[in-house]
């Protein structure tokens, strides 16, 4: 049975880009960039969460899911496979994104 990180993250990103505006949930924010496209960013509220995620990232299956698509969501942006300037337009959606979930103004 999929649990909040299983697989549900499908489903929820498919939601966000049908709303075409970030979301947050437990444990991942996600960011829809355009052209059905949707980046995942970790969701750090507290110390206490910081490292329950990261306890959960390391643990089981479906945290090893979420760490892969995150890490996937970054792959890309390093990537040649977008313009440098799409890019950072993507990192900006991003930043904006955990700004508005969490509350950190770097």
């Amino acid at each position: 049975m999929p649990d909040e990180l299983g697989m549900d993250i499908t489903r929820k990103a498919i939601k966000v880009i049908d709303d075409d505006k970030p979301r947050a949930y437990r444990d991942f924010i996600a960011v829809p960039t355009g052209g059905g496209a949707v980046h995942l960013i970790p969701n750090l509220w507290d110390r206490e969460d910081q490292n329950n995620l990261v306890r959960r990232l390391c643990m089981d299956e479906t945290g090893h899911r979420l760490a892969s698509s995150i890490v996937d969501s970054f792959d890309y942006l390093l990537s040649g496979a977008i313009t440098q300037k799409e890019a950072i337009r993507r990192l900006k959606l991003m930043r904006e994104a955990h700004r508005d979930f969490t509350g950190y103004v770097a």
